[in-house]
């Protein structure tokens, strides 16, 4: 799926779960988005230099407000020949009434960084 396409995707299944619709987050592919979000978020955090980020084991999802889901669960981390799995929380908010688009705060272990959904799967980051 194009990166573009992602973000549409993303979107797509936000507004679902924020219409409170029961949606499968595997077969909807939001791990596999958690992967792209993970990877332009902290890809190049100190510390995270060389690591990549392989799904969420356990994702669940919590609608927090009218314009707030939170996903939780365990994001496999892995580098130098290694896979773990880390603590993983992030919050998608909804902001485009103020012209901010969706917004993204991820939790990985210790790490913290957000950003606008549409940034994230931008070729190159």
């Amino acid at each position: 799926m194009p990166r573009r396409d992602l973000a549409l995707h993303f979107e797509h299944v936000f507004e679902r779960l924020l219409a409170r619709e029961n949606v499968d987050l595997y077969a909807e592919a939001v791990s596999l988005m958690f992967e792209g979000i993970a990877a332009t978020l902290l890809g190049a955090a100190p510390g995270r230099e060389g690591c990549y980020f392989d799904g969420v084991d356990g994702l669940a999802s919590t609608v927090k407000s009218p314009r707030q889901v939170e996903f939780t669960g365990e994001m496999w981390v892995g580098g130098n020949r290694t896979q773990w799995l880390e603590p993983f929380r992030a919050t998608a908010t909804d902001k485009r009434c103020t012209k901010q688009g969706i917004w993204i705060v991820l939790w990985i272990g210790n790490d913290r960084a957000e950003g606008e959904l549409s940034s994230m799967f931008i070729p190159g980051r």
